[in-house]
């Protein structure tokens, strides 16, 4: 290809681009692809590694840490950041109710509300995970993201094995299929969560169910925790453990 258009101004386009544009772009040119690739990864972030007794308080003793290994995807950072303090709407202009971010600011909205609002209306059609392409590692599990709460009394349940949260699946291919080495389809875009699917569920389930605060009181916290779900079954077979693990993604409430 032919520039006509200086690499600086080229580049100002790409970084200005919505996301929507992106997988069109890249097709342009093999220096385009590239830039592309840059500006997307630059938005995530590698996944925390956590230890097992950490998991293990929060999520329960089902749970364990997988390590990078077992992780070769990346987060995307609005996740990975996630404060609970935004501002929401009600969306029913689909067959079910879907929330949304709300931009509509008044001149009494937390300037910290306000920059999240902002930040998740920016990146809402982001996958919420992406291949890392330094593991060579094909994802094997699908992907679950979701929250539990850091109370004593979640705490409690959790050393009794049972979760004060929620999960929902953030990759959809069908965990039932024979899993083909070769096939990335877990991580393809179209078939991951988006930032909004991210923030619609929660707000869905934070906003109606008891014990699930609506908005992340000022000077609370989240902390992502990456676990690996393989319940300890007294007669489990390892060909019965690989059947049932998959990677859960954990938004712990520290506040």
């Amino acid at each position: 290809m032919e520039y006509s258009i200086p690499l600086e101004i080229q580049d100002l386009i790409l970084e200005a681009a919505d996301s929507s544009q992106h997988s069109t772009l890249r097709l342009v040119c093999q220096r385009w692809n590239v830039r592309i690739g840059r500006i997307i990864k630059k938005k995530y972030r590698e996944l925390p590694n956590t230890d097992d007794a950490e998991i293990k308080k929060y999520c329960g003793k089902a749970y364990k840490a997988p390590g990078p290994e077992l992780t070769p995807f990346l987060i995307h950072k609005a996740v990975y950041e996630f404060t609970g303090r935004f501002r929401i709407k009600e969306d029913w202009s689909q067959s079910i109710n879907i929330y949304r971010v709300d931009t509509n600011f008044g001149s009494e909205d937390d300037p910290e509300v306000i920059a999240e609002t902002l930040k998740l209306q920016e990146y809402a059609n982001d996958p919420v995970f992406i291949a890392d392409t330094t593991k060579p590692r094909t994802l094997c599990y699908p992907i679950y993201v979701g929250w539990v709460l850091s109370d004593p009394q979640s705490v409690a349940l959790a050393a009794l094995g049972g979760s004060s949260g929620h999960s929902f699946l953030a990759t959809k291919k069908n965990s039932r299929a024979p899993v083909d080495p070769n096939d990335k389809d877990y991580l393809k875009p179209r078939n991951t969560m988006t930032v909004a699917d991210f923030v619609s569920l929660y707000v869905q389930y934070t906003r109606h169910h008891e014990g699930y605060p609506p908005q992340v009181k000022k000077g609370g916290k989240f902390i992502t925790h990456t676990g690996m779900w393989a319940p300890f079954y007294a007669d489990a077979t390892p060909e019965t453990l690989e059947s049932v693990k998959y990677i859960n993604i954990k938004i712990v409430h520290m506040g």
